[in-house]
């Protein structure tokens, strides 16, 4: 059923792209993650610094997050322990 939802998740919102919005600024988006035990999707919206990841079967939002660490969090080795190491109690909101 979590793997029905995330998949969900995957094909109702966008996925990253370099795409620009109707003002010249960047479009959210979503991307499942399937190399992770532990983190299931990430989002970001980078005109807002805002990132939502699925852990579990749970969404957690964190605010003031910058696009070079998101950046880095999907060309981790390991999502979770960079997200451990380098979002969690950090970025709260």
């Amino acid at each position: 059923m979590l793997r029905i939802a995330t998949l969900l998740v995957a094909l109702v919102l966008p996925v990253p792209s370099m795409a620009q919005g109707s003002r010249g600024q960047p479009e959210p988006w979503c991307e499942a993650v399937e190399r992770s035990s532990f983190v299931n999707a990430v989002c970001y919206d980078e005109r807002a610094r805002r990132l939502s990841m699925q852990l579990g079967a749970r969404w957690y939002r964190y605010c003031g997050v910058p696009p070079a660490t998101v950046q880095q969090l999907l060309a981790a080795r390991s999502i979770g322990s960079y997200f451990q190491a380098q979002i969690r109690g950090r970025y709260e909101c």
